[in-house]
């Protein structure tokens, strides 16, 4: 406790570290006269038999207290004040000289929202470098503020018209039968999807491809069980094995978006950012599968490599042997550098190549909420042109499902104290 301005301090619940906060009181300074009994010590705390007072010693003279500090309840002649600690140790006030109410201030402001700035030299200093913002909230007080006006608006035949977006999700099936036996084979598969987004204005559409179907080859685990991937379940999209072997066109009102089909590539990847508006930290690995993957050599996996019989393509050969290449469209684990993590027992190589969302974007102002921000769609349906290239992996191949997501504007009218749901068209 600091004396001089009645300021205690507050300590943590150990009982012995200084927490840094500190507590000051309103307080009564008295000069009296007192017959003590005992011995009162200076700065002692003095309280009535019953509690209804509770005080300091603050000054003695001619062993008698002379000056003490009432925090709680009033002293009068004839009060006995005794010591906290020792009962026996007290005093009698005989005289009350004088009497001065002192309300100590803070240092922060007596009350930290309505008074901290009553005090020169004692307000509140913000150390901006130690905090952050969280948020900033804007109260608007009184009568004919903006929100009454909006109100006001909302119920009169002005209206005030709300634009965000919707999203229209399309699931299909995709059972083609792919009829790779072997490596060293692919498929090519064209899908063609309608999506129901007709009279509508159309933001953005996104898609991914998950494994679904019966896994029923048996070079690969977990044959006969459903095909779903066995670190990510059907939470994926499947790239393909082979290079630029994922590409799509969107067909608009029977006009093609794209001059040409867009590959699995950069410009693939910077269009489907463009539906979220901004970058995606996707590892590569994950994002593609073919440069997992061996492209150029079709060779049998016993086959050696020697100075005679070179690979066309280095750097892809299986786990046990640094001179036996993998085979064509065949996931290289030792390229993988997920392969040796397992995340209870599955390992990471699953997540390959199954991160390979796809989409584009039509708004013409990104992350806007402005009427007719996107492709106005008319009776025609929208087309999805897919064509996948199929290798010998099931999990990257076969069965699978598509899954699309169709971003359309809408619009909510507050008019007349109703609300109406509108599409743009």
């Amino acid at each position: 406790m600091n004396n001089a301005n009645a300021l205690f301090k507050v300590m943590k619940l150990d009982g012995t570290t200084d927490s840094g906060a500190r507590l000051r009181c309103a307080k009564v300074f008295n000069t009296i006269t007192g017959d003590e009994e005992g011995n009162i010590a200076q700065d002692a705390f003095v309280q009535k038999a019953d509690g209804s007072v509770y005080a300091r010693v603050l000054g003695r003279f001619d062993a008698q207290p002379t000056e003490i500090e009432v925090y709680v309840g009033e002293i009068a002649v004839g009060d006995v004040l005794q010591d906290v600690n020792d009962a026996d140790n007290n005093f009698t006030i005989t005289v009350i000289n004088s009497t001065t109410q002192v309300l100590a201030p803070l240092g922060k402001g007596n009350d930290p929202v309505n008074s901290y700035d009553d005090y020169e030299g004692a307000k509140i200093t913000v150390d901006t470098s130690k905090v952050r913002m969280i948020s900033d909230l804007i109260y608007y007080e009184g009568k004919n503020n903006r929100f009454d006006q909006m109100e006001a608006q909302m119920n009169s035949d002005k209206g005030i018209a709300l634009n965000y977006s919707t999203f229209r999700n399309s699931k299909f099936t995709l059972t083609e039968d792919d009829g790779v036996t072997s490596y060293g084979q692919k498929k090519t598969i064209e899908y063609n999807r309608n999506i129901n987004v007709a009279n509508a204005v159309l933001r953005s559409i996104h898609w991914n491809m998950y494994p679904s179907g019966t896994q029923n080859k048996s070079a690969f685990p977990y044959q006969g069980k459903a095909k779903y991937n066995p670190l990510l379940l059907k939470y994926c999209s499947r790239a393909s094995l082979v290079e630029g072997g994922n590409r799509y066109q969107v067909v608009l009102n029977s006009v093609p978006y794209f001059s040409s089909e867009i590959q699995e590539s950069m410009v693939a990847y910077r269009e489907m950012n463009k539906v979220f508006g901004n970058m995606h930290s996707l590892n590569k690995a994950c994002w593609q599968g073919y440069d997992q993957a061996r492209q150029l050599d079709n060779w049998n996996t016993d086959t050696a490599l020697s100075d005679a019989n070179p690979s066309l393509q280095p750097g892809f050969s299986v786990l046990d042997s640094n001179t036996t290449a993998t085979a064509q469209y065949e996931l290289s684990d030792v390229r993988s550098g997920l392969v040796n993590h397992t995340w209870n027992g599955i390992s990471q190589h699953h997540a390959r190549g199954m991160s390979c969302m796809s989409g584009t974007s039509f708004k013409l102002v990104p992350n806007e909420q402005m009427l007719f921000n996107g492709q106005r769609i008319g009776s025609l349906p929208v087309s999805l042109e897919l064509k996948f290239d199929h290798t010998y992996h099931p999990y990257y191949s076969g069965e699978c499902t598509l899954s699309i997501f169709a971003e359309v504007e809408q619009q909510a009218i507050l008019k007349n104290g109703h609300v109406t749901i509108v599409t743009p068209s």
